[in-house]
């Protein structure tokens, strides 16, 4: 069971990883936590502090009183610092809470650049052409071509910032599923098929380009507009009656009325 010490180091640690991607804090956020590092991460013990201060004929009685408590079990340090972090958790999440629209805003801005690019190299050229048949293309298409698949790379590097700024601005992300709707509109396209296109791994640009290539518009949207894309109902098998018998088919949850494929149950 995670303690509130360890709810905290995830805390900062989300703060840390959008921070790297670009976002901000308050000052007050990161003047908490070099205190509480300070704590956590005391270079020189009360006891030696002590001896110093005798050494050096300062006073020590403070001094002598935290050596003493230095002595405490490992139990008993441990104890003080969770109830120390009981403190500190709500007064970092109140800080971090402060800039964490904003972060999400600047990250989002970032993702749907990225994607703004990669949708237009992928409406110029063929990311998945071989290079011969590129040889005679404009320059355009041969950049376009070469970029794409750099594009699509910095995407799935995004996602993760991406993600956990919008965690820290208050979104629901129950798992990686989520990453779907935070980071494309697949509008009314076949769920199912826009499922297959974010599962593939296959082309010089994986999901992004398959995703583009059936309609799906690319880039994370306004949060108060996020909701989460739930996956495809399972595939259902029905009979009907036939001269020989019945006759299995395939129906998907998913197609619009009468939009269904035959085939043997498998």
């Amino acid at each position: 069971m995670a303690t509130m010490i360890d709810i905290t180091r995830s805390l900062i640690l989300d703060v840390k990883t959008v921070t790297d991607a670009g976002g901000s804090t308050t000052s007050e956020y990161q003047q908490i936590i070099d205190r509480w590092n300070a704590l956590l991460n005391q270079e020189r013990t009360a006891a030696q502090r002590l001896a110093d201060a005798i050494i050096n004929g300062e006073d020590f009685d403070t001094l002598y009183s935290l050596a003493l408590a230095e002595e405490a079990s490992a139990q008993t340090v441990g104890d003080v610092r969770i109830k120390v972090s009981e403190q500190v958790y709500p007064a970092l999440h109140n800080e971090a809470k402060k800039t964490a629209m904003a972060n999400y805003n600047t990250l989002r801005a970032r993702f749907n650049e990225t994607a703004a690019k990669l949708t237009a190299a992928l409406g110029t050229v063929d990311p998945d052409a071989r290079p011969e048949d590129l040889m005679t293309a404009p320059a355009k298409a041969r950049q376009a071509w070469a970029d794409a698949p750099i594009h699509a790379a910095e995407l799935n590097a995004q996602i993760n910032a991406l993600k956990t700024a919008a965690k820290l601005a208050g979104a629901t992300i129950p798992n990686n599923d989520a990453h779907l709707a935070l980071t494309t509109n697949p509008g009314s396209i076949h769920r199912r098929r826009v499922w297959e296109a974010w599962e593939t791994t296959e082309g010089r640009t994986g999901r992004w380009g398959a995703l583009l290539k059936i309609g799906v518009k690319l880039g994370a949207p306004d949060l108060d507009k996020y909701s989460f894309y739930r996956r495809p109902m399972e595939l259902e098998t029905k009979y009907r009656q036939g001269f020989r018998g019945s006759i299995p088919y395939i129906v998907d949850p998913e197609d619009t009325p009468g939009n269904t494929y035959e085939g043997t149950k498998q």
